[in-house]
This record gives C-alpha cells, structure tokens and sequence, in this order.
C-alpha cells in the first residue's frame, strides 16, 4: 500500500497544468482550530498586541502572558483582562511565539465569541500552512518526489476551500474534515524543503481549481470525486494497482 500512494501521489503531479491564482496565493489561510469550546489555554512567548476584530480597535501591546481563555456573553476573558467584544486578535510581533495547547502555530490567532461559546482561528501563510499539513498528511521520511506532489494536493485543495468560504469565518478545519494541521511544531526539514520546491504550484482542471480530495487507504478502488462534489469531473473512480 505504501509504494501504492507514493506512485499515485507522483503520477498526479503531471495529470494538469501547474496553475498559480497569484490572487488567492498572496492571502492568508484561516484554519478553524476549535470551536464551541469554553476555555482553551493560549500561551504567547514574546511583545504581541490584542486587536479588536470589529472595529479595528488595539486594545493593548503587552508580552509573555499565558493562561486560559473563556467568555460571558459580552465579553472575551483571558489573563486578568476582560475584552468587551466578539470577536478578539491575538497579534505576535517579530520574534514572538504563539501556543495554541501545546501546539505552536504561526500567524495570528482570532477568537470568536458566539453567546459564551468560544471558535478559535489561525490567521497563516498559505505556504506555511502547507509546512503544518504535509507531515501530518504523509510520512516525513518518504520519497521527496512522492512529498511535493502531495504539497501540490494539499495547497491545491485549500486554495479551492478558500474560494467556497470566502464568505465563512474560516476557510478550512483542523482535523481530517479538512486537512490534518500540525502548525509549526509539526514542521521537518524534508517536508519543508518539498514545499517549498513546489512554491505557488497548484492543480486545475479546464483552467479552475478543483477540490483535490486524496486518501491514505482506498481498500482497492479509488472513489469518484463525484461522490463529494458534482462539479469534480476529473476525480473518476480507478482499481488500485
């Protein structure tokens, strides 16, 4: 099975024209982290500043605070202050690190507020982002050529999702909803390097991106991307060899 999706991941590669929407590659991807939680621990090493997502307002520039983040139904309340509004920004400055959990991630951090129910929302690089979800989504140690064609997947893929929730507070989950993410803390070398070979490379089929659905085990025949989506006509359904 393993040698199965390593020739898969880099037949797909040359299936379609590489195709770079330069305007959807220069924004940010807004990963849902967590939601409906009613604390989470937040931990931020380094000067930050706390921004107020409706009106744009700074709240306060301050450093190295930790703790846990939870609301009442006006409010955001984390670390001895109480943010009178629904929807926060947590802003690292150069240098700074920020933890959600145990969890390093890069970016800023959004926290919604929905009637005392917490959404949590990293704010990353689309390149960096690719970096948190390729060696979750295959081995670190595989074949460089199998871990670019699956950067290729995974970026194309969520270019797609940024285009249907433009809309949506967020543009992808973290769990297998969308794609796995590890932030920075689960960044390797070699996956690094295979993204960024394939910098700004993406999958299209008759000039537009498609969702690139993808699998670790089909047990013995691929399904048709039909079967997600109508509109994906090019994801027909094969044999595994």
């Amino acid at each position: 099975m393993r040698r199965v999706k390593i020739i898969v991941a880099v037949i797909i590669s040359f299936l379609f024209l590489f195709f770079s929407p330069s305007f959807l590659l220069s924004q940010d991807v807004r990963v849902l982290l967590s939601s409906k939680c009613r604390s989470c621990f937040i931990s931020i090493r380094g000067r930050f500043i706390v921004e107020d997502l409706s009106t744009s307002k700074k709240f306060l520039e301050t450093k190295n605070k930790r703790g846990y983040v939870n609301s009442s139904q006006d409010t955001i309340n984390w670390v001895g202050y109480r943010f009178k509004t629904d929807a926060l920004q947590l802003h690292p400055l150069k240098g700074a690190r920020i933890y959600f959990g145990k969890k390093r991630i890069l970016g800023k951090l959004r926290i919604y507020n929905e009637g005392g129910k917490l959404s949590f929302i990293n704010v990353v690089d689309i390149e960096e982002y690719v970096k948190g979800v390729l060696p979750k989504e295959m081995p670190f140690y595989w074949p460089l050529e199998a871990l670019k064609a699956q950067a290729v997947v995974a970026r194309t893929y969520v270019l797609y999702k940024m285009k249907e929730n433009k809309d949506k507070t967020y543009d992808v989950r973290d769990p297998t909803l969308s794609q796995v993410y590890g932030g920075k803390s689960s960044q390797r070398f070699k996956t690094d390097l295979a993204v960024w070979m394939t910098k700004k490379k993406v999958l299209n089929f008759k000039g537009e991106l498609f969702p690139a659905y993808y699998h670790s085990c089909c047990g013995g025949q691929t399904e048709s991307g039909d079967y997600f989506d109508s509109k994906v006509g090019c994801l027909r359904s094969i044999k595994c060899p």
